[in-house]
């Protein structure tokens, strides 16, 4: 072996990353150059009590008080979706109201992103800790090769590898092992280095990142939960900064950040009951033509974000059960897309 042939790959390696971010920043060949960006945070089982109907929001006072002026609340995100995380995530990826039990039978919105257009799919990432089969944000039936990057399991494929630290390249082993709750918090904050790498280094499309931070409300301690919900503040924050300041995303990407669902009255567990459907919760919009400011306490559901995304993109999908979000857009913008 010629002496340095082992740095090869790790060139190559580099090369890719530089090559998929000059393109993203170019925009050359992708028909949805001229498409917003699109990060959606869906923060995992966090009480109303801690954050909207918190009048003094101790525990996300940025959030609330600074960044929520800058665009569209939604306060009456009705929870249809049944029990724990993945069922609203497969809802928003989806456009159909979803159970643990109920099987993915369509594609999903990065497949039809990807299928329509000429993304490579390392612009277009699912970001979460969950275990597969369970919790697949596709099904396996259409997943092919426009499956997602899905950190958890992907990692290796991502080109990614050069860039991270021994624990982040230790991450696909520590999610996949059987769970353990004082872990969890730790995992978080390794997911979250790896995704400001991911947006800084490869600019992807569309983003569906999950906040799981809060699972620390798991450990019985109302303390560390709040803690944690004080951490998920500046994780939002960090992406915030991001799109307000990176040429690549600035005044060109939608920022969604949502409550997949509300934990119970105790607050270490989930909902009041298993599979029923649980209370409402809240999601905030920013981006291109959104109203600024504003609120409405309409019912809408995680479904609508697959039919207002898809409708943004001109993406030909398949019925789904969403309806367009038009209350939290400025009229001159719904005309555009009209």
């Amino acid at each position: 072996m010629v002496k340095g042939s082992f740095l090869i790959p790790q060139i190559l390696t580099g090369l890719l990353i530089a090559v998929i971010a000059v393109s993203a920043e170019n925009g050359h060949g992708d028909p949805f150059s001229d498409k917003p960006n699109v990060i959606i945070m869906t923060i995992c089982s966090v009480r109303n009590h801690e954050t909207i109907d918190d009048p003094e929001h101790r525990y996300m006072p940025r959030f609330f008080r600074e960044i929520v002026r800058k665009g569209f609340l939604y306060t009456n995100v009705v929870e249809k979706n049944y029990e724990i995380h993945m069922p609203s995530a497969k809802a928003i990826n989806t456009g159909l109201h979803q159970s643990c039990n109920r099987p993915i039978t369509v594609p999903s919105i990065f497949q039809y992103l990807i299928k329509q257009s000429i993304l490579p799919k390392e612009r277009v990432w699912a970001i979460s800790h969950w275990y597969e089969g369970y919790s697949n944000f596709e099904s396996s039936e259409y997943c092919e090769d426009t499956f997602p990057e899905f950190i958890t399991f992907n990692l290796e494929s991502s080109g990614l590898d050069y860039l991270l630290n021994r624990d982040e390249l230790n991450y696909k082993k520590m999610a996949s092992e059987i769970l353990d709750w004082p872990n969890w918090d730790d995992r978080s904050r390794v997911l979250h280095g790896i995704t400001k790498k991911i947006l800084n280094k490869i600019k992807p499309k569309f983003v569906h990142y999950i906040l799981n931070m809060v699972e620390t409300g798991h450990y019985d301690s109302y303390s560390t939960y709040m803690l944690s919900i004080i951490e998920t503040e500046k994780q939002i924050l960090d992406v915030w900064n991001l799109i307000r300041e990176d040429p690549f995303y600035k005044d060109n990407t939608y920022l969604v950040v949502v409550v997949d669902h509300q934990r119970d009255a105790y607050y270490m567990n989930h909902s009041e009951r298993y599979f029923t459907p649980g209370r409402n919760v809240w999601m905030f919009i920013y981006g291109p033509g959104v109203r600024k400011n504003k609120s409405s306490d309409e019912e809408i559901y995680h479904v609508d974000l697959f039919e207002t995304f898809s409708k943004i993109y001109g993406l030909k999908t398949h019925q789904n059960e969403g309806v367009f979000l038009e209350s939290c857009f400025e009229p001159d913008f719904l005309k555009k897309i009209r």
